[in-house]
């Protein structure tokens, strides 16, 4: 490879350093929802894990609202795009609101639960003397 390549090379990597951070964390945006959404909903950990990731994409992906336009020269392409970065982050908030009522709601269904059992075995003992 010649020295003129190399420095082309070189100059397009620095040029577009920015590019490539947003690409990244877009990226790991990405890749935490995956995993949140592979989580187990079935026990408190999944839960709590789902939700943790999918607001860490949100924040990720609001931070890139702002960060693309400016690290960005020309037109962004659409998934960097402003609006579909906001729909995208909206998204993830609704996903980590999700987890979390599914949460909530298994903990009042076990209360409910417990203290409908309770009441009617203090009602069947009632019967019962």
């Amino acid at each position: 490879m010649s020295h003129n390549k190399i420095l082309l090379i070189l100059f397009l990597a620095l040029t577009s350093l920015g590019y490539e951070k947003v690409c990244v964390l877009f990226n790991i945006a990405a890749l935490q929802s995956s995993i949140a959404a592979s989580q187990s909903l079935d026990n408190d950990d999944g839960l709590k894990l789902a939700t943790k990731l999918f607001q860490q994409s949100a924040g990720i992906l609001n931070y890139l609202k702002s960060a693309a336009p400016a690290a960005i020269s020309q037109e962004p392409t659409p998934d960097l795009n402003p609006e579909t970065l906001t729909v995208l982050s909206n998204l993830m908030i609704a996903q980590a609101q999700e987890t979390f009522i599914v949460k909530a709601i298994r903990g009042l269904f076990g209360i409910f639960f417990c203290l409908f059992f309770s009441f009617f075995f203090n009602l069947a003992k009632l019967q019962i003397a």
